[in-house]
């Protein structure tokens, strides 16, 4: 992680900066960098995994938490098929341990393109998430649903870091 995608400590992190003067004061002075990563639960009781960096007595943090964003093609004569599955993987996302941020059905323009976009604290969160689906029988089901309706002609997928100030 990079200073550019770090954020200086503010006052609000006085337990931390207490421990991390601690800590070092317990190095060599030669050990000027150094990273420390834990995790806290967010606003929303859920796991997140926080990073802080020092370096030359300069704290820094920053949350890693990534965005899948998918693009669909879909059938737009299957609009309300693709709506029932989008409705399904809400749900399915949640209980497997992400956030939703919902389905994007088209409205105005292109009448063949939608999208979602659902988030989890971590790449290895997300495949952690990718294990569990693959063994959850509801999820199995979504699957077997977007294949029978053919609701889904491709998608394209990427994984975004969210900035939210």
């Amino acid at each position: 992680m990079n200073h550019s995608q770090m954020l200086k400590v503010g006052s609000n992190f006085n337990v931390l900066h207490i421990f991390l003067n601690q800590l070092t004061g317990a190095l060599a002075e030669d050990r000027a960098v150094f990273k420390v990563a834990f995790s806290l639960w967010n606003y929303r009781g859920r796991l997140v995994e926080l990073y802080v960096m020092m370096e030359k007595n300069r704290f820094f943090w920053g949350i890693k938490m990534v965005t899948c964003y998918l693009k669909y093609v879909i059938d737009p004569y299957k609009l309300n098929e693709f709506e029932e599955y989008g409705k399904m993987w809400i749900r399915l996302v949640n209980k497997l341990g992400g956030t939703h941020q919902g389905y994007f059905l088209p409205h105005e323009g292109a009448n063949n393109i939608a999208y979602a976009l659902f988030t989890f604290p971590s790449l290895a969160a997300y495949e952690e998430y990718r294990v569990k689906m693959a063994l959850d029988a509801e999820c199995q089901e979504a699957y077997k649903f977007a294949e029978e309706t053919k609701c889904i002609l491709s998608y394209e997928r990427s994984f975004m870091r969210p900035i939210f100030e």
